[in-house]
């Protein structure tokens, strides 16, 4: 039992580990695309009025975390709502926020 908990531990770890580095390469990529396109001078309204109002899509979808706390409220021992409203909470942040990507 003990090495399956410790297997878990190292699992989620590894997945930490993943997400850093993912973010870490999309930051380096927008930050290259941002200072390619400042040295080409091909800068436009529309390409910054894309840019700043397409990440409240991203942003919006953060409300995953709202929908995993609604569903372990839901499913615990003196429930405090409805457990498929969780589920589709937490569905529909994922489906916005994989559509944003």
């Amino acid at each position: 039992m003990f090495f399956a908990l410790f297997g878990l531990g190292i699992l989620a770890e590894r997945f930490g580990l993943l997400n850093i580095i993912v973010l870490k390469e999309v930051l380096l990529s927008a930050a290259l695309a941002i200072q390619a396109i400042s040295k080409s001078g091909h800068w436009t309204a529309d390409l910054v009025f894309v840019w700043g109002y397409a990440h409240f899509f991203v942003f919006a979808a953060a409300a995953i975390g709202s929908g995993f706390a609604a569903l372990v409220d839901a499913s615990g021992d003196h429930p405090h709502g409805d457990a498929g409203v969780a589920m589709w909470a937490v569905s529909l942040s994922v489906a916005v926020y994989i559509a944003a990507i």
